[in-house]
């Protein structure tokens, strides 16, 4: 009986690296705005082209958010670090961006930040 478990658990462990080492998903780091640009840094092991950043913006007053712009950047490039910088207009005040990384109408990956302009 002893024999038989042994295979068995080294092939999960087998498994559960393989799954774990696979990842090739981007992440979105830092995001700013500065001077009518937002700035988003991504780090991606694969392939960026094909691929599209969305910025949504709103505008958070008291307890309530209102959207107040999308705007959409394609990717292109290959591994590593990136800093992607997108036009926008932001007038001063409070804000919550949703920032999606989106790939054939997929969500590949997403972040929330607040910011103040």
């Amino acid at each position: 009986m002893r024999a038989r478990v042994l295979p068995l658990f080294l092939l999960a462990i087998l498994v559960a690296v393989l799954t774990c080492t696979g990842c090739t998903m981007p992440a979105i780091g830092d995001v700013r705005y500065e001077g009518g640009n937002y700035s988003v840094a991504i780090d991606n092991s694969g392939q960026l082209s094909g691929a599209y950043l969305q910025v949504t913006a709103f505008r958070l007053s008291g307890w309530s958010q209102e959207e107040y712009s999308v705007v959409y950047q394609p990717l292109t490039g290959g591994p590593g670090h990136t800093v992607v910088t997108i036009p926008a207009e932001l007038v001063p005040g409070r804000y919550r961006l949703f920032v999606y990384l989106l790939r054939d109408g997929t969500r590949e990956t997403a972040v929330i930040r607040d910011i103040e302009v």
